[in-house]
């Protein structure tokens, strides 16, 4: 990644991809990767990263309605919290993999966002917009994003190893994951509305180079 002296918000925004790109990389490497190696033979324990869960809340049940002359608010039973879990890796191991794997999948979708959108980002520096891979680009980005949020919605009906044999305060139990896809899906169909757009301004320009 060779810097340029002719800078424009193209090449900022690349660096800034390429940037961001690199750091994502490392955070795998040294949340997951250097810690799974370091760690997978010792008995020691190891506290996980935090696992956000949705938590039903029996107590909560009892006081659903709030209700006043002009307003009434309704608590539902359930609410969102961190769960961290400290266990030794050389027992749990496949656990550890298993919820650090699915924290991480929307960092795994950013790395693939961030790859293609850099290429499409220097195309768009070097002075050529209208590459025939630009909406290659732009269609990979907006499906991966697309597809990570439907995952993300299968997530909260994965089985939840480990919690089944904690014992939780009465009347709380632990109902699913609860990881937000940050708006990944309303985010991919732009981008693959945005890829039939430079598709079809490809076309146009070829057309035109054609007839000059």
């Amino acid at each position: 990644m060779k810097l340029k002296k002719d800078w424009s918000l193209a090449y900022l925004m690349y660096y800034l991809f390429r940037i961001s790109f690199w750091t994502y990389l490392i955070t795998i490497f040294t949340q997951i990767v250097l810690p799974t190696y370091i760690f997978r033979n010792d008995a020691s324990s190891m506290t996980m990263e935090p696992i956000p869960v949705l938590l039903n809340i029996e107590q909560l049940s009892s006081i659903n309605d709030i209700k006043n002359e002009n307003l009434t608010i309704n608590i539902k039973d359930s609410s969102i919290g961190s769960v961290y879990i400290k266990a030794s890796l050389k027992h749990h191991l496949p656990e550890f993999l298993y919820y650090t794997g699915i924290q991480f999948f929307n960092v795994l979708i950013m790395l693939m966002v961030l790859h293609f959108g850099s290429k499409l980002l220097k195309n768009v520096a070097l002075g050529d917009p209208f590459n025939d891979q630009n909406p290659t680009y732009l269609f990979t980005v907006g499906w991966v994003m697309f597809l990570g949020s439907i995952v993300f919605m299968i997530i909260s009906y994965l089985p939840l190893p480990l919690f089944d044999s904690l014992q939780l305060p009465e009347g709380i139990t632990v109902k699913s994951i609860a990881i937000d896809d940050r708006g990944f899906m309303a985010s991919g169909i732009l981008a693959i509305v945005f890829g039939y757009v430079f598709k079809e301004g490809t076309s146009l320009y070829e057309e035109q180079k054609l007839t000059v």
